[in-house]
């Protein structure tokens, strides 16, 4: 389907036909980057559940370092599909090339910067012996892919500006089925043990720039980017940051809400950090669909705002709601009946039973809540696609900063729930959260568009 019929598309064909095309490739996209993520877990888990905690306790630090990235590209799709609502290609056509530019610039900053403070980071953590000198050694070579990180987002956020979530995920998929077979290899064959994982996953996501870099680049009816476009236009930076810099906050403090979770987390032991980490890695795949929904609507949302279709916007939204709703209570009931033996296939050794008891009671209190993590990633979609990213900025901050984290330290020091206290609170917040989204919904004023038909700068 060309640029055209897309946005003919989102713009007047049918709502539930629009959000499955889109939502169907991203969750593929969506289940290909968790099978990547278990495909580590699963080798590593090999090696021990230690390798494992290790892996995923740096997850949130690796998270911060890319927070830029999503922050701008987040403002790039905004931008990009209100434009395209406005049927103004050039203006997002130079959107394109400077939130390029801008990710360039960062991606670098960043992984510098990642490399140097990354021994501070994990001791302020609480890292000690064995899982410090693990988690240092993975971090520090998983940094090297930031800037392939960076330049993915921007080419996820042109495409997505589109509609076009089919090419992402393509590339996406490409990347998964390389790191599974280089995972083997490194790990276990070739001895490297975490390392072999962390090198594998450096070499499946960098592979394919070779691919992203001529569609991002090669000139077509839609958003493509030419030299000119590069070149940094202070106006269209300022809006850039101006919708982008909520984003990279909240998703920033977000990140530093993990690291404060998994420095309580780790205080309970190894045994229930694998657990947590193991178990999330499960969850991850059936938050998938939630997610693909959420990612769904930023352009429809977007491109009807555009367009001032704000009665379509709001039946985007019922619409998409009540597939969320629906497909999470289903994986729900299907993941707290079976997480025991999903938790089994990664921790297959008897010495990990105490880990699979502990993993199977979180991963069956968050199987009771999964329709809340859709209806948040549904409201944050619609918020970013409206452009109005200071309410996804709340929802974000608000889920780990106002309720999770001071919710384990009142179960920490006033009950004696344990480990299980933890859990408690992190339903609690997506309860909390919802809540606070819904209010944002009803009573914010985020159905106005952030852009407007402008003149643009010569682009030959």
């Amino acid at each position: 389907m060309d640029y055209e019929k897309k946005r003919d598309m989102i713009l007047h064909g049918d709502i539930k036909k629009a959000l499955l095309k889109m939502a169907i490739p991203l969750l593929l996209s969506n289940l290909s980057q968790t099978l990547y993520n278990l495909t580590d877990t699963y080798w590593v888990g090999k090696i021990g559940s230690l390798e494992v905690a290790a892996a995923s306790f740096v997850w949130p630090v690796l998270f911060f370092v890319i927070t830029i990235g999503i922050g701008i590209s987040s403002a790039g799709t905004s931008l990009m599909s209100q434009y395209n609502g406005l049927r103004d290609k050039d203006n997002a056509r130079l959107i394109a090339g400077q939130i390029f530019s801008l990710t360039i610039v960062f991606s670098i900053v960043m992984t510098i910067i990642g490399i140097i403070v990354s021994p501070y980071v994990l001791r302020w953590m609480g890292a000690t012996g064995e899982l410090y000198d693990k988690s240092l050694t993975y971090l520090r070579i998983m940094f090297l892919s930031t800037p392939v990180s960076y330049t993915y987002m921007v080419f996820n956020s042109v495409k997505t500006s589109e509609g076009n979530t089919l090419t992402p995920m393509i590339i996406s998929s490409l990347g998964v089925v390389l790191n599974m077979i280089l995972d083997p290899l490194f790990i276990i064959n070739f001895r490297m043990g975490i390392i072999g994982a962390a090198i594998a996953s450096v070499i499946s996501q960098g592979v394919f720039l070779i691919l992203i870099y001529p569609l991002l680049f090669r000139k077509k009816d839609g958003i493509y980017i030419k030299k000119c476009n590069l070149k940094l236009r202070m106006d269209k930076v300022i809006k850039i940051f101006k919708i982008g810099l909520p984003s990279t906050i909240g998703t920033s403090m977000e990140s530093l809400g993990f690291i404060i979770l998994n420095s309580f987390i780790v205080t309970y032991g190894n045994t229930t950090l694998a657990a947590y980490s193991v178990a999330n890695r499960i969850n991850s795949m059936v938050f998938m669909p939630g997610m693909a929904i959420g990612g769904a609507i930023v352009s429809i949302i977007g491109q009807n705002i555009g367009a001032d279709q704000i009665d379509r916007v709001k039946k985007a939204f019922k619409t998409a709601a009540l597939y969320s709703f629906t497909i999470s209570m289903t994986l729900g009931i299907i993941l707290f009946i079976y997480a025991e033996n999903a938790l089994k296939i990664f921790l297959p050794l008897e010495q990990d039973l105490p880990t699979v008891i502990e993993g199977t009671e979180y991963m069956k209190l968050m199987a009771l809540s999964l329709f809340l993590v859709g209806m948040n990633d549904l409201l944050n979609g619609t918020f970013q696609g409206s452009g109005h990213t200071l309410y996804s900025m709340m929802i974000s901050m608000g889920r780990l900063w106002i309720f999770r984290i001071p919710m384990i330290i009142i179960f920490q020091n006033f009950t004696d729930l344990g480990s299980t206290g933890v859990w408690y609170a992190m339903v609690l917040s997506n309860f909390l959260t919802t809540i606070m989204g819904f209010l944002f919904f009803f009573f914010g004023k985020w159905e106005r568009r952030v852009v407007e038909k402008s003149p643009v700068y010569d682009q030959d």
